[in-house]
């Protein structure tokens, strides 16, 4: 996406659990360095771009099987996988213990079938697409992050995702 300007401008999408408030703090960073972002409420959904789960997952692909586990029927699939009863260890354990507890307070469940169901549409072949790779990611295994975010381009930023922008913001 192009603003008549020529700067770049962001869809920031937020994973499992979330919703677009996990983006505000870094929408006012690139606001105040004159980048234009924009953010949707995707409700239990890991979206990619039209058409994926996850940046990086091929066609045929599932959360389930990019962690080396089996692909299910997704036909055979169904409920809700519940809110960890302690998401800071996994989710935001790297964040100020205010704003863990607000975004704790926040998360929704997620349904079984988005980790279970197989990508029909790659969208980062044709999409541009970042991958925000956390250097202390607690709830995606590492190898499975590297291997998907490697796929992507442009190369992604190292870590602006929720509340640890500001932390760690240098002048």
């Amino acid at each position: 996406m192009k603003e008549t300007t020529g700067r770049p401008r962001f869809l920031l999408v937020h994973g499992a659990r979330h919703g677009s408030w996990c983006w505000r703090e870094l929408q006012d960073v690139l606001a105040d360095r004159g980048r234009t972002s924009h953010t949707a409420d995707l409700p239990s959904v890991v979206p990619e771009g039209s058409g994926g789960r996850l940046p990086g997952l091929d066609e045929g692909e599932s959360l389930m099987t990019c962690f080396g586990g089996e692909q299910p029927d997704p036909a055979a699939v169904e409920g809700v996988i519940p809110v960890r009863e302690d998401p800071a260890e996994t989710l935001h354990h790297d964040v100020p213990e205010d704003k863990r507890k607000a975004a704790a307070a926040r998360l929704l469940p997620q349904t079984a079938l988005s980790f279970a169901e197989p990508v029909s549409r790659a969208g980062w072949k044709t999409v541009p697409t970042g991958y925000v790779l956390c250097d202390d990611d607690r709830s995606l295994p590492l190898p499975g992050t590297v291997r998907r975010a490697g796929r992507c381009r442009p190369p992604p930023p190292q870590r602006p995702h929720l509340a640890a922008l500001p932390a760690r913001k240098s002048g």
